[in-house]
């Protein structure tokens, strides 16, 4: 049995980035898919808090209060490019109040300049490089850090950048998202892109087989990877069933085969999901 670990899941602000933008008033105000996905494989026997900063009760000065009194073994920041300079202020504030922190952060930006982003900002002590399931459950389980492929670390004054992980090939091997990190109900204001909230996201499948020049794949890749029809049906169930009023797709690519994607509908009619 590991230690218990205390863990601060967070997630950067969207809304300080957009705004007074055109942007601002379509940014998706919902419980982030990432944190509860990575948040599954360790939730059994780790404690975990999130900060999700695009709630109006979220401010710096009150993750610095929560960090001084929590006192968290690690903190976890995802984040894309826009969020950087979002996600230094955070790293900076945890290491300053808790110095003997440990600061992981992963998603695109991380994945795709794992060097770069480690040489910028030197509060990071471990990056996540793709997916990040077992990855971050092999962090957190004290599992050294040489031996986990897909993370890049500080070593006395150098930066060490692991190989790869392969790919999750059976996604229907992946526990539910644990989306019971989050308080739905601070969900519930209305927004441009739901009807119905709280609104969350479901992911049926990962990678994408385009090549589109314009596109990071630096995640999930080009192999699409899916979850069984059954599988993803269970997990709408399951997301209804934690309140979610409206589910939305986080696929790169959903409709790669349309034929299991009709099978997904098919299900759902079975099951009077409509």
């Amino acid at each position: 049995m590991h230690n218990k670990r205390k863990i601060i899941l967070v997630n950067p602000s969207y809304r300080t980035v957009y705004n007074n933008t055109l942007v601002d008033a379509a940014t998706s105000f919902t419980p982030v898919l990432s944190l509860a996905t990575i948040a599954a494989n360790v939730i059994s026997q780790h404690e975990i808090k999130v900060v999700d900063f695009n709630l109006p009760e979220n401010t710096l000065d009150s993750f610095k209060q929560l960090v001084s009194d929590y006192k968290p073994d690690f903190v976890g920041i995802t984040f894309t490019t826009p969020l950087f300079y979002e996600m230094e202020k955070i790293a900076k504030i945890a290491r300053n109040v808790h110095p003997v922190i440990k600061i992981v952060v992963g998603g695109a930006h991380a994945s795709a300049l794992p060097e770069k982003t480690m040489k910028e900002v030197h509060e990071i002590d471990i990056l996540v490089i793709g997916e990040g399931d077992e990855v971050f459950r092999e962090i957190i389980n004290g599992v050294p850090l040489q031996k986990i492929d897909g993370v890049s670390y500080r070593h006395n004054e150098n930066i060490r950048v692991n190989p790869r992980r392969t790919f999750i090939e059976n996604l229907d091997d992946l526990p539910f998202p644990a989306w019971e990190i989050y308080d739905l109900k601070k969900y519930s204001k209305r927004e441009v892109r739901s009807k119905k909230t709280p609104a969350g996201w479901i992911e049926t499948s990962r990678g994408c087989i385009f090549q589109c020049i314009y596109c990071n794949k630096s995640v999930f890749g080009n192999r699409f990877r899916v979850k069984s029809p059954n599988r993803v049906v269970d997990e709408i169930e399951y997301m209804i069933e934690c309140g979610f009023k409206e589910i939305q797709i986080a696929d790169d690519a959903a409709t790669t085969n349309i034929k299991r994607f009709e099978q997904i509908c098919d299900e759902m009619i079975q099951r009077n999901i409509y």
